[in-house]
C-alpha cells in the first residue's frame, strides 16, 4: 500500500469497524430486550430500548425519510472530499472514518427500518447509540487534528509572480 493512501484505508477500515459494530449492538439489543425495557448497566448508564424516527434524541420524529435523504448527500460529500484530499494525518483519517461509519450506521437503520434503535442511556439526555458515539468522536478527532496542523507559514509569504506594488 502506499503511503499517501494510508489514511484513506484508515478512514475507509475505520468507518466498516463503526458500521459492523453500530449495527451488531442494535441486532443484538432488539433481539433481546424489548421496545422501552430497561436493563441497568455501567455506572449512570442503562440499556434502554427506544426507537427515534427523528434526530438528536428525538427531535423532528417521524422525519426518517428526510433526514436519510440528507444525510446520504452529506455521506456522499464527506467520501468525495476524503479521497481527494492529498494531506491528512492519521488522526484526521481516524476521525473522518468515525465520521463516516457513525453516519452510514444510522443511515442503514433509517433506510431500512424507518428509525434509529437507540439504546444507551443517561437518565435526561436521552437514549443514544455507537454510531451517534462514532459521530461525536469522529468530529472531536477532526478538530483536535486540525488544531494540531502547524499554520501553513506560506499563505502569509507573497507569490513568486507577485510584483511590488499590486
Amino acid at each position: 500500500m502506499a503511503a499517501g493512501r494510508r489514511p484513506v484505508w484508515i478512514a475507509l477500515g475505520l468507518a466498516a469497524l463503526a458500521l459492523a459494530a453500530d449495527q451488531a449492538t442494535k441486532a443484538a439489543v432488539r433481539a433481546t430486550i424489548g421496545l422501552g425495557e430497561s436493563v441497568p448497566a455501567v455506572g449512570p448508564f442503562s440499556i434502554h430500548h427506544v426507537r427515534n424516527s427523528g434526530l438528536l434524541g428525538g427531535h423532528l420524529q417521524g422525519s426518517a425519510l428526510p433526514i436519510a435523504v440528507v444525510t446520504s448527500i452529506a455521506l456522499a460529500g464527506l467520501v468525495v472530499y476524503v479521497l481527494r484530499r492529498r494531506h491528512g494525518g492519521l488522526l484526521s483519517a481516524a476521525g473522518f472514518g468515525l465520521l463516516l461509519g457513525g453516519g452510514l450506521g444510522n443511515l442503514v437503520d433509517r433506510l431500512r427500518l424507518g428509525y434509529v434503535t437507540d439504546f444507551l442511556d443517561r437518565g435526561a439526555d436521552g437514549a443514544f447509540n455507537v454510531a451517534d458515539v462514532s459521530v461525536a468522536l469522529g468530529l472531536l478527532a477532526i478538530v483536535a487534528a486540525h488544531l494540531r496542523r502547524p499554520a501553513a507559514s506560506s499563505r502569509l509569504q507573497p507569490r513568486p509572480d507577485a510584483r511590488a506594488g499590486d
